[in-house]
């Protein structure tokens, strides 16, 4: 009797596995909570491993995704998926790791690109602004604690970026930036060289929410000069030319 029950419940187990692997996506996506702001088109495959055509989030076209769910990690307390985006019509690409595990969502060798030009219009400026270049983040490992991080572990690439406003334009190079969280703070740290201008800055954004902005950046030949006269409003600057850039709140 023991051995048909334990046959049975096996039994049961398998049937239960091989309907959740082979559950089609498509009625899967139904299940997504509205309020994350996020919309599948064109869906494919099973929930453990499919495409979406097009991905959009928060009525924003984002491109196409494929995902791979990796089973071994659900043994050690990990929900891991493979996910890689392309093709969007805003330049978006990305791929690597995500998952969520007993210590919460975390990523992990995860890569992404956009154009400049994307970033900025989602960056409120006083003047009319346009960018060029490509936006890099490459991120080894995160994991979210509220609101902000409990470990980071990544860096940010501006390649070939530029400006361009009506006093003029600023090349900023290729400008980087390490990421990292210190008890619970995001810590952003880095540095441009450029015709146009050094800098160097810092920014803390603490568990409270308040920031802290520290640096400083000295202008170049190619500094444009509509600019230039509109420096004094930053003070005097240092010995070594450093005018300081300062904010908090």
């Amino acid at each position: 009797m023991k051995r048909k029950i334990s046959l049975s419940l096996l039994l049961i187990v398998v049937f239960t596995v091989s309907l959740v692997a082979h559950l089609p996506a498509r009625l899967a996506v139904n299940y997504l909570p509205a309020s994350m702001g996020v919309r599948l088109a064109g869906v494919d495959g099973t929930v453990w491993q499919g495409t979406a055509k097009q991905v959009s989030w928060q009525n924003k076209p984002m491109g196409r995704l494929s995902w791979e769910v990796h089973l071994l990690q659900l043994f050690l307390g990990k929900a891991d998926v493979s996910v890689e985006l392309r093709g969007g019509v805003n330049g978006l690409d990305g791929k690597g790791h995500v998952g969520v595990s007993f210590g919460g969502p975390y990523a992990t060798d995860f890569i992404l690109s956009a154009p400049a030009e994307m970033v900025l219009r989602n960056v409120p400026a006083p003047i009319p602004v346009t960018a060029t270049g490509s936006v890099n983040l490459v991120v080894k490992r995160y994991e979210f604690a509220s609101p902000w991080c409990k470990e980071l572990d990544g860096r940010l690439n501006w390649v070939n970026g530029a400006v361009s406003s009506p006093v003029g334009d600023i090349s900023a190079g290729d400008a980087m930036a390490n990421l990292s969280c210190n008890a619970g703070s995001l810590s952003v740290r880095g540095d441009s060289k450029s015709a146009s201008l050094t800098s160097n800055f810092s920014l803390e954004l603490a568990p409270d929410q308040s920031y802290k902005v520290d640096g400083w950046f000295i202008p170049g030949s190619e500094f444009p000069n509509q600019l230039r006269q509109q420096l004094s409003w930053l003070g005097q600057p240092d010995s070594n030319g450093r005018y300081p850039l300062k904010f908090n709140g």
